[in-house]
């Protein structure tokens, strides 16, 4: 009943994504995004330490990447360096052999395609079917490329019905559906996903993962921003954690039994219910607690 609903039903613990170790010999022989010692600062409002810390990375033409870590590890900002969103402090920053500094956002959407997690930051036009054909208008697709890019979002996400409506006016859901539609439309050869299922049930997900997926078998390389380890597991074949913008590890997905073999930990048992219980129960049972670690 809940997979029919859209709902994921958990088939386990969360996997472990750890890197295979590769050897460091040198940069790849299609490494699509270079950053060179990159590092960066937020000016007001900043905390002193920097958002990325003298970074170097090569990621090679065709990887899917899982870009993972804690709130505040630096994964926004590091994406949002690679179509000139921000800029290094210092360092290079080179995607599909640009150097991202000498180039405007409006130059890079050729080649970095971009969703926001926040599907309000890019949503402007007065319909559905004007939102999904504007980058590849943009870009200057003919017509007949546009509108097969166009029905293909719209069919593949269940839009039609909303295509004269103004994407502004739906459900949160529809208008992260038509944010993603919006951006594979345009056809880059790099996708930058910005945690892209959220707000998205279980089926919408998967059908847009797949979509991405396919993407990457045909040579787009994806960058995408997740905290489901289950969908970086499944459909990312490298993965990249930060922690306070140091690179913690990088490499492809080791996917072995071994690998997900974790130290035994120890199952917190349940307690038997004993019946209903209510809020003053529990709270009386918090103030006793209290009261009995003041008398220790």
């Amino acid at each position: 009943l809940l997979e029919s609903s859209g709902v994921q039903v958990s088939d386990g613990p969360s996997p472990i994504i750890k890197a295979l170790p590769v050897r460091n010999d040198g940069k790849p022989k299609h490494a699509v995004i270079s950053l060179d010692h990159v590092t960066h600062r937020y000016g007001q409002g900043g905390n002193a330490s920097p958002a990325l810390d003298d970074i170097s990375l090569d990621i090679e033409q065709g990887a899917f990447v899982g870009l993972i870590g804690r709130n505040g590890s630096g994964k926004t900002t590091l994406a949002k360096h690679l179509n000139g969103l921000i800029q290094p402090t210092q360092g290079i920053v080179k995607v599909d052999g640009l150097d991202v500094s000498k180039h405007s956002v409006g130059e890079m959407a050729a080649h970095v395609g971009f969703v926001f997690q926040n599907p309000d930051h890019q949503i402007f036009c007065s319909s559905t079917k004007e939102e999904i054909a504007f980058g590849p208008t943009a870009l200057g697709l003919d017509a007949a490329t546009v509108f097969k890019c166009v029905d293909e979002m719209m069919t593949l996400f269940d839009l039609h019905r909303y295509e004269d409506v103004s994407p502004a006016t739906l459900g949160y859901g529809e208008r992260r559906a038509v944010a993603l539609s919006s951006v594979i439309a345009m056809r880059t050869p790099i996708l930058v996903l910005d945690e892209p299922t959220a707000g998205l049930d279980h089926r919408l997900a998967s059908r847009f993962l797949g979509t991405v997926e396919k993407l990457n078998q045909r040579g787009v390389t994806v960058i995408m921003i997740s905290h489901d380890m289950r969908a970086v597991y499944r459909y990312c074949t490298h993965v990249l954690e930060l922690e306070d913008g140091h690179i913690v590890q990088y490499g492809p997905i080791d996917k072995s039994q071994e690998a997900q073999q974790s130290p035994v930990r120890q199952a917190r048992q349940p307690h038997k219910s004993r019946g209903p219980v209510s809020a003053t129960h529990v709270l009386l049972k918090i103030a006793k607690d209290e009261c009995d670690k003041e008398e220790r």
